[in-house]
């Protein structure tokens, strides 16, 4: 059970992992910055605060399909591990 105390402890975090320099999820990052900065120097005060809010709303999404994402492999897993065990026999003390 110390997986589910560490989970509990906020000692794991399962949506933090870092990230490798040249990687492609690296570049793809670098690339939404460079694009937000040059979008947001066209923009004027009403259309930076649309956007701003646009912004937001993406990453509430993001949020919620990577939340739901994690739930349903964890689930996944979790029938995996039972299955292992439905169908492994454990022998007995006795043998």
């Amino acid at each position: 059970m110390r997986i589910i105390e560490e989970l509990f402890d906020g000692n794991i975090q399962p949506c933090e992992r870092p990230v490798r320099d040249g990687s492609t999820l690296q570049k793809l990052a670098s690339l939404v910055m460079k694009n937000n900065d040059a979008l947001l120097t066209l923009l004027d005060e009403v259309q930076w605060a649309r956007f701003e809010r646009y912004k937001e709303s993406q990453n509430e999404l993001a949020a919620q399909l990577e939340r739901e994402a994690f739930t349903e492999g964890f689930c996944i897993g979790a029938r995996l591990a039972f299955e292992v065990m439905e169908h492994t026999e454990i022998p007995s003390i006795d043998d």
